[in-house]
């Protein structure tokens, strides 16, 4: 009574759970999609329980991806990643992967669980942090950190290669009175 108590708690707790959560057997057929997934997804459980992985897979992701995936899981280790995938929307998501093996009662690896999480609006966020420490608010144009890393790798193809580079520097006199006199909105154009 104790062991059908904590798989009720167990099968609540995934069904319940905000992360995405799929279980397969070990051919990447789906056994089970909980409520996040499907909400995710906007499909039913009966678009997706006994069809392969693949069929509902994530845009921009290859063939090769999958198998490459399954190879991992087959050689006994789980795999984690990030993937592209598509949402119910439509709408082009950045998800984090982990897939975990289940090993049955014979102790042999009978299923995997994907546990998938949409991380768009994190990587949304790092890609505009990244953007603003490397180029200027008001023209977008690269920054000096920018340059000085893009100049560093230059220099080290250059010496890689055995090639010879050049820097040009470019200095504008009496910008300075076309603000001042024009406006800084004119400078700025």
């Amino acid at each position: 009574e104790k062991n059908i108590e904590n798989i009720n708690t167990l099968s609540q707790a995934v069904e319940q759970s905000p992360i995405s959560t799929l279980i397969t057997n070990l051919k990447g057929k789906i056994e089970y999609a909980n409520p996040s997934f499907l909400k995710f997804k906007g499909i039913s459980l009966n678009d997706c329980v006994g069809k392969n992985i693949e069929t509902i897979r994530a845009i921009g992701n290859s063939h090769e991806t999958y198998e490459d995936i399954f190879n991992v899981i087959n050689s006994g280790s789980g795999w984690s990643g990030e993937l592209s995938t598509d949402n119910k929307d439509n709408e082009s998501r950045c998800i984090s992967v982990r897939i975990s093996l289940v090993n049955n009662s014979k102790g042999e690896v009978g299923h995997t669980v994907f546990m998938v999480e949409d991380i768009s609006e994190a990587k949304d966020q790092q890609n505009a942090l990244r953007r603003q420490a490397l180029h200027d608010s008001l023209t977008d144009l690269p920054n000096r950190t920018l340059f000085i890393d893009r100049l560093e790798q230059a220099m080290l193809a250059a010496n890689r290669e055995d090639n010879l580079m050049a820097v040009l520097l470019m200095d504008l006199d009496h910008f300075k009175e076309i603000n001042d006199t024009l406006g800084h909105h004119i400078g700025d154009l």
